[in-house]
């Protein structure tokens, strides 16, 4: 909280963050991991806190701060992740980066709202486990066995699927309404209004990217058997630039599955 505030207020100088953040030692090493991901792409290490907020800036930092604070939320019963809420942080996580990767290929996209979005997609998901743990885990054992996807089996069990859900929580939270519709409509971004569809395809693209990779799922599917739908375009992605953005994607992302899985 602390941080939001700061980075909201003109006034703040690197020398304040850095004096907040600096007494969380955790969130400081979390920010130095991230920091240096391939993801993020970073042309030198990023050694000091100081140096991370010099290079990053205020917004990057307060995305960063957010995904660490987030994991908290990532709980079982006994108060530490267990298998599922693992599975889910760590999707959230990849579409995280993977979206803010997506969201620099286009100009009028904000990259750190795509990072969000990539968050806090997974954010319905996680309030169905800690509300009604059993009836989704298994609905998670369905859609692995059954090879369907979990956003039809959640509307099929509860009326309403984890998108719609994280939407109206984040809501509660007075986030952007550009980051909420996109985690509204991340698994349907035609229906987002205006302009909110690009960023809501991107946030869902990112997902989709993980779920090729085997990232914080139980059982990968490759991109090309899964229905892209109207993302491709809305973003007016060929065949070829996808491929392409695959591969570098895959690499990037083996070289950050350690960071990602202890992150």
């Amino acid at each position: 909280t602390k941080v939001m505030q700061l980075v909201s207020d003109q006034s703040t100088s690197a020398k304040d963050l850095q004096e907040v953040i600096i007494t969380d030692q955790g969130m400081t090493g979390q920010i130095l991991k991230i920091a240096n991901s391939a993801m993020f792409g970073m042309k030198r290490e990023v050694r000091t806190l100081t140096h991370a907020i010099m290079l990053l800036g205020f917004t990057t930092i307060r995305s960063i701060v957010l995904a660490a604070a987030s994991k908290k939320m990532y709980t079982g019963r006994g108060g530490a992740p267990g298998f599922k809420e693992k599975l889910i942080f760590e999707n959230s996580i990849g579409s995280a980066l993977i979206a803010r990767g997506i969201a620099e290929q286009f100009s009028g996209l904000d990259k750190e709202e795509a990072f969000i979005g990539g968050l806090m997609h997974n954010l319905g998901r996680t309030v169905f486990n800690a509300k009604v743990p059993e009836a989704y885990g298994e609905l998670i054992v369905e859609s692995y066995n059954e090879g369907l996807p979990i956003y039809q089996l959640e509307r099929r069990r509860f009326g309403f699927d984890h998108a719609e859900l994280g939407y109206y929580v984040l809501q509660q939270w007075n986030l952007s309404e550009s980051l909420t519709l996109a985690v509204r409509h991340c698994l349907n971004p035609e229906k987002a209004p205006g302009d909110h569809a690009r960023l809501a395809a991107v946030v869902g693209l990112g997902s989709m990217f993980c779920l090729d990779l085997g990232l914080g799922v139980s059982k990968p599917v490759p991109l090309a058997e899964q229905d892209l739908g109207a993302a491709v375009e809305i973003l007016a992605l060929t065949e070829e630039r996808l491929e392409s953005w695959r591969q570098i994607i895959q690499v990037k992302i083996e070289k950050d599955a350690a960071m990602i899985k202890g992150f």
